[in-house]
């Protein structure tokens, strides 16, 4: 019985290596700190998540010029579009928020995940 228990196991890990990624859906639950569960059967936290820089949030310095990247997710409330004065912020691309749905691709092992995009609907 070892020795065929053994034999399963060396064939499932031949056959996850042949496909080092997988592609699956989850949805944002909370922005700060960023969470997304997948299929409702498990949640993911930032430690195990990688988030490229197109679904960060973007912000522009009204008085000085300077753009920002923050976090996936909003932590600031709204944008503005007066520049006179106290160092009011335009939004210029929203991170991830509560409610998106996303495509994840999990690397080999299920250790770290990918937030590939959002997903809309047309």
């Amino acid at each position: 019985m070892m020795l065929s228990t053994a034999i399963k196991k060396i064939a499932l890990n031949t056959t996850n290596a042949s496909a080092p990624v997988s592609i699956i859906y989850g949805v944002v639950l909370q922005s700060q700190p960023l969470q997304i569960q997948v299929d409702q059967r498990f949640t993911l936290s930032e430690a195990f998540l990688i988030v490229p820089e197109s679904l960060m949030r973007k912000e522009l310095d009204l008085t000085t010029g300077e753009v920002t990247w923050g976090s996936a997710s909003s932590g600031s409330s709204g944008s503005s579009d007066s520049n006179e004065g106290t160092g009011k912020k335009a939004i210029l691309q929203e991170g991830l928020q509560s409610g998106d749905q996303v495509i994840l691709l999990r690397v080999q092992g299920g250790q770290s995940y990918l937030v590939l995009d959002k997903v809309v609907s047309v």
